[in-house]
Formats: structure tokens, C-alpha cells, sequence
């Protein structure tokens, strides 16, 4: 572990400049700072190591801390080498480098005789402390006497020769600096010749013993000596966690873990402050499994490490075995069974040393995987792979996607974080691939910014489907009202949905296939879905695959960690989850309900402002005050009664981008006119507004009179007959309008339309001929139908004649509609289509009487079908006043049509049927009267056999 900050009043500095005057040294500079983790606050970083890091070619790495811009290593070794040199360079268990260069200092080498074990820089920013297992250290040049504990200048090694703090007469392991204080930690009894096992305080500028610590630790874990491993302290320099082999501070039960109040002036006292998790046995094969202690940067928990060997199924899972784990707890926690916020477990491998910055926990040992509780030396449910070292997220433990790995050995055992990145020191040579001998550097300038943390809050968009159903709904809510539901886009689909919730902009949800997704979302549109799988890599994680996903009744996240109900249970489950990473924890824990909320019949909520918002299967909608981990007894209030529709199969506060303000879409305008004489009457009820509703119809009927009070329906006669075009604009209630136009037709007569002749021809030819039937006066509308068996040729329309559809089946066939308004001379005269090449064809030709010269075909539209079969059906056209004629025309390609049978209310006026194979068959029928306003068509003819092609017409002609 690094130290702690150093923080001095203003008296206490006084006081050391006026001992400084007195003994003739210069006093220090204060630092603000010491030995502190950087925050790196919403930063992570890099998994690639730099290249300029020193090699320490034998031995291992214990130790290090950062004094201004050199770095401190300490442990137990003989040689050291520069980045991409061949040169040793000998230095006994301690030596520094330039923190930006890796350059090894050519000064400092004071070469104590003994394991260093702890570094801790001194508040004047230019010396450390230096604490181990050595007697003995150089200075000037020469062997200097140092008991376990002293300190040195970074820029020369030499002793600061103020600081004499006497002997110790067992190992130093740790050091931290509170004020002119220095608290040390470690496996000795006597300290300056009085009993002070395992922890005292001296002054930290002169080393003479200090009275401020006085309590007495007693007892052992498993054996061996009463000792302190490691301490830390806030950075408010008001409280001190040490852990070690000890059962009591002054006769009260403190076993491996105790917490100091320092803020007092003249005395440290010991905390209501205590936690029976390292009361667990672990492994005999240790004194102690306590490994390291850390504070956050803030102050507001701390984190503690340890070894001890697999804690066995039920305690991990539980989180109360004290056995190879990283924990958390808060600082401002009290009393004497004290509950970590989360725990993490390897599976039986050690951690050594962790350090804090302001969203990471950087654990190093030589463990092999992280979120691990269920097996011991082996990848259980949901373990991942962070072999050597790792990086977990303060809020819950779990692991980040950062993951450089490394060779195991006993393991990492020293981490610092500056404000450029993280200095790694261990026993291995290999880190993230790359040979580093004992000491590594990742960077923070290439490392990554972690997912904001952000709680959902009102007033926002809630995102629900209705219990069994499959609809994505939109509603607004502040917490007492919702808005007015509206349809959202269903992406990839709801029906099958057991859960959501949103982190960020992505959108998590659950199957009842077992399977948990995450997308984007940003209220609107969805981005591609991958599934949330971390956790299966090496093991499934079955449990909540195969258990807690298919009984899923409401899904929710909350500060790290997701909640959720089930069907048939009265608790309010969760699980840690990190989203960075797509980790699911596998240790699971309840809350039972309380009175007002029942887990039980909950379906949909979500956590916003303090509270919990819940759905009940009777339809219901109520909030209660959140508690941290569940809802509050007794604060549910009601805020929509059962039978209000909330109950949901997903449920889920929105949490993105804003959401863009929906496009509105304007009406759109249509209607149907139908005369009687001079009275005509309009319907305007197919006019459509898909985002609201139409407000206003305005009528203008085209001889100067309008209308804006009748609404969708309308009568109006007129005061002559003749065609004039009648409008309507329609507005809906977003002030958007549509308008649209018709022909109507009053008359003093109802107008009619007869039929005159129609003829066929069929063959296999180059000039596809017939004739117009001889009854055809001037004026009358003619049509012809052409179809043909083949697309290679080129078609040469008729002369004379307008084409109004041309379309082709695939390469089976070809459809052509021709039309025509009759001469005085046209009555029996050929009709001929050319063709560039032979081909097998039907043309047919009708007349029709009394259809109007200026508009004759009021709509028109052709159909293909490149399938086989005997049914073919006519495209859909429309019919706009209920005068008009729907003349139909069916051909086939077939080489055994001869005949068809026709929908009913069509009338037969020719066919023709060309042979053998491949060849044309056609059939022209009409309605013989006036149909309908509005779609028609869509009439079925069947071929005496099936045929490989079709081709249909549909064809409004009015009078």
C-alpha cells in the first residue's frame, strides 16, 4: 500500500520550524499531499504498459511510493537496470527512478541490509521513510546504523540525520503520516525500549517516541506474534483502520480488524467501530490472512484485502467469510457487527495489496478470477478471468473489462496511483504480454473514461408493457401524474420480455428465453442488441439464467446493483451489476417485504428520487421511500388505484439523450362523391390523422359555395349540370392540414354508361391484330389489352393510341393497356401491336358509351403473378363517386386455358385462348353498372388449368 495524506495545522508547523532554527536545518516544505492514491476521477486506466519502466532483475518488489516526480521501490533484491539496457546497476532492496523517464537515480542507493517492506514520503515533498526487516542502510558512503525505521533524502539517499526514532526490535510493515505524527505499523513488541506491540506513533520530524498512541493489542489469530500488517488513515486524518494478527485492543474484542479515532489532540481512542468478517478461521496455514487496507480518496469508506485460502460455498455466496477477499466498508458505519457494502471473492487466491482512486479498486496478488464464490482453485458460476491483477468498481466490486494480466508468482504486492497512470510492482517478469521485470507502468492519459454514475430522476419517460402483452409504451411522469400513454417503437419486439431497465443510453432487457440483452436506445430508435454474457465466458452463470430470469416479475437497477422479483416469492432480490463490463454478480441477497409493499404482487418498477415505484398485478401504480436495498415499511402510497392498467412486463424509466420531440404527421385528406341529379353528397370518414386526430373539414365544392361546419359528410346541389372539382382540406389538432381534390358530376339526368363491342384475337404472330367493334361512334372511350409470352421482342404500340399501363411477369410475359377516344372513322378498323420478334399474344378490344371525353378512366393499375396457378386476381383501383364502371381483364400464360369462371357481378364481353405450350389466354368482363365509391377490384378469375404466369388489369372508366 502507498501512505496517507499528511495534514499539519498551523501550530504544529511552528512548532517544527522553531525545532528546525534550533537544531540549524532548514525546514521543509510542506506538502499537501503525501503518499495519497490520485483520484483519476472518472478515469481508468490504460491495459497496456509503458516502455520506459526499470527492470529489477532479481528478487521482488514490496514496495513503492512517489515523492515529487521520483518514485521509491522497495523490497528485496541486489540489481536493478534501466529500460532497454544490459547493464546491472547494484541496489539492495531500495532504489528510485524518475517517475517520467523510468531513469534509475544515480544517487539514492542507500542499501539497507534487510527486506524494505514500507515507503512513506515525509511532509517536506523531498525525503521518504523507509521501514523493512534491515539493521543497517549506507549514507554518505558509509554503513549507518538503522533499526528497522529511518528516513532518507530522495535526492542523495543520505539519512535525514533529525529523524532518530531509536530502535525497533521487529519488522516495520507500515507507515502513514498524520500531521507530525508518523504512525507505525508492524511485527515488533518494543519500540525505543517501552512495550508498544505491533503499533506506535512517533514524531515525525525528530523519531522520539510519542505518547499519542497507548492502547494495548493482545492475542494472535492462528499463532506466531501479536502484530499490525497494515494501516490506514482518512484523509481527514480522523481515523486509522489497522489490520494484523490480533484478537483485542485494551481487553475488548477487535480480532484482525480495528478502527482508532486520531481527531482528538491528545489521544488516540479506540472506535465503536467492528466487524466479526475476519472472525472466520480461513486456513491454518496462516497467522493472519490480513493483507492490506486502503481509504478512498474522499474518506467515505475504506477497502480491506486478504489471503486465507477458499472461505468454502455457503460464507462466499453469503458474503461472510473473511477468506481471500476484497471488501468495502463505509467510514461513517458504527457499532460493533459492522456489514461490508460489498464483497469480493477469488475463488481461494490471495490479494495483496489494493489502491483506491475515486471509482476503481486496483487489487493485485495472484489471484485468477474475480467474482468467483461458489469454487475454490477453480472458475465457478460466473467467474471471470483477471489473472495477477484487476481493477473492480467502488459501488459493487465487480470487476471492469480492464484486464492487462500478468505471470502469477506470490503476486503483486505493491500499486500506486499518480496522476499519470499506475506503477505496478511485483515478483513476476511478464505484464499484459510485454517482459517487465518487477516494476510496470499502465498510463492513465491512454486509458479509458468509465460510464457516468447517475441516478434516474423525475420528472422523465416511462417505458412500459402492459402484462401480457406486446405493445413498448410511452408515458410522461413526475412522480404524482402520468401523461397520456402513446405507442413507441417496438424494435426487436416486447411480447417475449420479462424485465428492463436503462444505464446510460443502453437499454437492458431480459427474455423468457433466459438470455439478458443490451442496446442502445435513445427513445426512439434501437441500436443492435449483443447479449450481456461476461459471466458465461468461462462458467454460465446458471443461477440467473435458468432460475431468476424465467421467474422474473420486475426488473430494476439501482447504484450498481440490479433488483428483482419473482413469481411465487415474497423478496425483493439483487445482484451486483456492471455495466462497463456486462459482469453479473454471482452472489445473490434478499429483502423481504414490508408492510405496504409486497414483493410478491410486484410487476414493474424502477428507483427515482429517493423512491421506489412499483406496479401491482391488480393494476395499481404506488411509491414507497427507498431504503438502500429495498422499500421502507410502511411509506407505500398509492398514486393510481388497482384496475389503473400499470401492471407490466417490463418496466423502465428512461435514461439517454434527450428524446426528440415526436415529428407530427399531417392528415391526410380523402373522400368520395356520389351525385343524384343535381345533388351530389361527399364523405370525407377516410381521412386519416395517425399521430392525433382531425379538428376541421373545409369544403369547396366548385361553383364558389364552401362549407366548414358539416364535418367529414357533406350535401350540396348544384344549380347545373356539368363536371367541376370539388376540394377538401382537413386540419388535426396540431394545426397541420392535407387537402384533396375530386371530380363531381351533377346532372339532370343520371348519367350512364353502355357497353358498345368488344373483340379477341390469339395467335402466335409478328402483327398482333383486331378489329374495333363496328358499332363505335365519335366519342366513344375504346381500351385494348395486350399481352404477349415473351419479353425479348420489342412492342410497338397502335397508332394512335395512348398507353396507360405497361408492365412485365418476370421475363414469362408482357401487359400493355392502350386507350383510345373514337373518330367518325374508327368503327371496324384494325388494332395492331408489332412486335420485333414472333410472339404467342392476347389483344383484346372494347368500347364504351357515355364515358366522359375529358377524364375516361378515372383509375387504373395492373397486377403480375410469376407464380403457377389457376386463380388470378385484378389489382385494387378507386372508385371516387359511385358512378363509375370497373371494367376487369385476367390473361394467363398456360398451354391448356380454354376457358374461366369469373367472380360473380362480373360480365363477360370477350376471351380468346391462344395454343399449344406457352401460350395466351385472355378474358374481358366489366361490372355492367356503376360500382361503389371507394376500392374495388381485387376479383378473382380461375383458369380451366394452372399457368406459370399472369397478368391482370383493373380499369375505373366514369361517365
Amino acid at each position: 500500500m502507498t501512505g496517507r495524506r499528511t495534514s499539519t495545522s498551523l501550530l504544529a508547523l511552528g512548532s517544527l520550524v522553531l525545532a528546525f532554527l534550533l537544531t540549524g536545518v532548514a525546514a521543509p516544505s510542506r506538502a499537501a499531499d503525501t503518499g495519497n492514491a490520485d483520484p483519476q476521477t472518472g478515469r481508468i486506466v490504460s491495459a497496456a504498459p509503458a516502455a520506459f519502466t526499470p527492470n529489477v532483475m532479481d528478487g521482488a518488489v514490496h514496495a513503492m511510493t512517489r515523492v515529487g516526480n521520483t518514485i521509491i521501490v522497495g523490497g528485496t533484491f541486489t540489481r536493478v537496470r534501466n529500460a532497454g539496457s544490459s547493464v546491472d546497476i547494484p541496489r539492495a532492496n531500495l532504489f528510485a527512478f524518475n517517475a517520467t523517464t523510468g531513469q534509475v537515480s544515480t544517487t539514492f542507493a542507500p542499501n539497507p541490509n534487510g527486506l524494505v517492506y514500507a515507503l512513506q514520503p515525509a511532509a517536506d515533498g523531498q525525503s521518504v521513510y523507509i521501514g523493512g526487516a534491515f539493521d543497517h542502510a549506507t549514507s554518505g558512503g558509509v554503513s549507518i546504523v538503522a533499526s528497522r525505521l529511518y528516513e532518507a533524502s530522495v535526492a542523495t539517499g543520505n539519512r535525514v540525520a533529525a529523524f532518530q526514532p531509536g530502535t525497533f526490535d521487529g519488522q516495520v510493515r507500515d507507515m502513514s503520516v498524520t500531521g507530525n505524527r508518523l504512525w507505525v505499523a508492524g511485527k515488533f513488541t518494543y519500540v525505543q525500549g517501552r512495550p508498544s506491540r505491533g503499533l506506535a506513533t512517533v514524531d515525525a520530524i525528530t523519531g522520539a517516541r510519542d505518547p499519542y498512541y497507548a492502547s494495548v493489542l493482545a492475542g494472535v489469530h492462528n499463532g506466531g506474534v501479536t502484530n499490525v500488517q497494515k494501516i490506514a488513515t482518512d484523509p481527514t486524518d480522523s481515523k486509522l483502520v489497522a489490520i494484523g494478527n490480533f484478537d483485542t485492543v485494551d481487553g475488548q474484542k477487535r480480532h484482525q480488524f480495528a478502527v482508532f479515532d486520531i481527531s482528538g489532540g491528545t489521544a488516540a481512542t479506540l472506535s465503536n467501530y467492528y466487524t466479526t468478517q475476519y472472525e472466520t478461521p480461513c486456513s491454518s496455514s496462516f497467522e493472519t490472512y490480513m493483507t492490506d487496507v486502503e481509504f478512498s480518496p474522499d474518506g467515505t469508506f475504506f477497502i480491506v484485502s486478504t489471503t486465507g485460502a477458499y472461505g468454502g460455498f455457503s460464507g462466499s455466496m453469503a458474503g461472510t467469510s473473511g477468506c481471500d477477499l476484497v471488501a468495502r466498508f463505509e467510514t461513517n458505519a458504527g457499532g460493533l457487527n459492522v456489514r461490508p457494502t460489498w464483497t469480493a471473492y477469488t475463488g481461494g487466491d490471495t490479494t495483496w495489496t489494493v489502491e483506491v482512486t475515486s471509482d476503481v479498486v486496483y487489487t493485485g496478488g495472484h489471484m485468477r478470477w474475480q467474482n468467483n464464490p461458489t469454487r475454490g482453485d477453480a472458475a465457478g458460476d460466473g467467474a471471470v478471468s483477471r489473472p495477477g491483477i484487476a481493477a473492480l468498481d467502488v459501488v459493487n466490486g465487480m470487476p471492469y473489462q480492464w484486464n492487462p494480466t500478468r505471470t502469477l508468482g506470490a503476486g503483486v504486492r505493491a500499486l500506486v496511483a499518480t496522476p499519470d497512470g499506475l506503477f505496478v510492482g511485483s515478483d513476476t517478469d511478464t505484464f499484459a504480454g510485454q517482459t517487465h521485470r518487477k516494476v510496470a507502468f499502465v498510463p492513465l492519459a491512454s486509458g479509458k473514461t468509465l460510464p457516468l454514475r447517475q441516478d434516474a430522476s423525475l420528472p422523465g419517460d416511462v417505458f412500459r408493457v402492459v402484462s401480457g402483452g406486446s405493445q413498448l409504451v410511452r408515458q410522461s411522469f413526475d412522480g404524482t401524474t402520468a401523461g397520456a400513454p402513446v405507442n413507441a417503437p417496438n424494435g426487436p419486439g416486447w411480447g417475449t420480455a420479462v424485465g428492463a431497465f436503462m444505464i446510460n443510453g443502453d437499454l437492458y432487457t431480459a427474455y423468457s428465453n433466459r438470455t439478458l440483452t443490451k442496446s442502445t436506445f435513445d427513445g426512439t430508435t434501437y441500436g443492435p442488441a449483443s447479449l450481456v454474457d461476461t459471466a458465461d465466458q468461462l462458467v454460465t452463470e446458471n443461477a440467473w439464467h435458468n432460475t431468476d430470469i424465467p421467474a422474473l416479475t420486475s426488473l430494476f437497477y439501482y447504484r450498481g446493483w440490479i433488483y428483482f422479483t419473482e413469481s411465487g416469492s415474497t423478496t425483493l432480490f439483487r445482484r451486483a451489476f456492471e455495466g462497463e463490463s456486462g459482469v453479473v454478480g454471482q452472489q445473490f441477497f434478499t429483502t423481504p417485504s414490508v408492510t405496504g409493499v409486497s414483493y410478491s404482487t410486484m410487476r414493474g418498477a424502477f428507483v427515482a428520487n429517493g423512491n421506489l415505484y412499483f406496479a401491482g398485478s391488480n393494476g395499481s401504480l404506488s411509491r414507497a421511500t427507498w431504503g438502500g436495498n429495498g422499500a421502507v415499511a410502511g411509506t407505500a402510497t398509492t398514486i393510481a388505484p388497482s384496475g389503473s392498467g400499470w401492471s407490466s412486463r417490463a418496466m423502465f424509466l428512461y435514461q439517454g439523450p434527450p428524446i426528440p420531440p415526436p415529428v407530427k404527421v399531417p392528415p391526410t385528406a380523402s373522400f368520395t362523391v356520389s351525385c343524384v341529379q343535381l345533388t351530389c353528397s361527399f364523405d370525407a370518414t377516410a381521412s386519416t390523422d395517425t399521430d392525433g386526430t382531425i379538428t376541421g373539414y373545409a369544403w369547396a365544392f366548385g361553383d364558389g359555395a364552401t362549407d366548414t361546419t358539416s364535418g367529414a359528410t357533406v350535401s350540396h346541389t348544384y344549380a347545373s349540370a356539368g363536371a367541376v372539382t370539388a376540394s377538401l382540406t382537413v386540419t388535426d389538432n396540431d394545426g397541420l392540414t392535407d387537402a384533396t381534390t375530386r371530380t363531381a358530376r351533377p346532372a339532370t339526368a343520371a348519367p350512364t354508361i353502355s357497353v358498345v363491342g368488344a373483340a379477341s384475337t390469339a395467335g402466335n404472330r409478328t402483327s398482333h391484330t383486331t378489329a374495333i367493334p363496328g358499332g363505335v361512334q365519335q366519342g366513344d372511350l375504346l381500351l385494348a389489352f395486350f399481352v404477349a409470352n415473351t419479353t425479348t421482342p420489342t412492342y410497338t404500340a397502335p397508332a394512335g393510341w395512348t398507353e396507360v399501363e405497361n408492365t412485365a411477369a418476370g421475363t414469362k410475359a408482357v401487359g400493355r393497356l392502350y386507350r383510345r377516344i373514337a373518330t367518325a372513322t374508327d368503327a371496324g378498323s384494325p388494332v395492331t401491336v408489332t412486335s420485333s420478334a414472333f410472339a404467342k399474344s392476347v389483344l383484346s378490344v372494347v368500347a364504351y358509351r357515355g364515358t366522359d371525353p375529358s377524364v375516361p378512366i378515372a383509375d387504373s393499375s395492373v397486377e403480375v403473378q410469376t407464380s403457377s396457378g389457376a386463380d388470378h386476381v385484378t389489382p385494387s383501383v378507386n372508385a371516387p363517386d359511385g358512378q363509375g364502371w370497373l371494367v376487369s381483364y385476367w390473361a394467363d400464360k398456360s398451354s391448356g386455358t380454354t376457358s374461366w369462371t369469373l367472380p360473380p357481378g362480373a360480365v363477360l364481353r370477350t376471351t380468346a385462348s391462344g395454343s399449344p405450350s406457352g401460350a395466351i389466354s385472355g378474358v374481358l368482363a366489366d361490372s355492367d353498372g356503376p360500382v361503389a365509391a371507394g376500392p374495388q377490384g381485387g376479383l378473382t378469375a380461375t383458369a380451366n388449368t394452372s399457368g406459370s404466369a399472369a397478368i391482370t388489369f383493373s380499369v375505373l372508366i366514369e361517365p
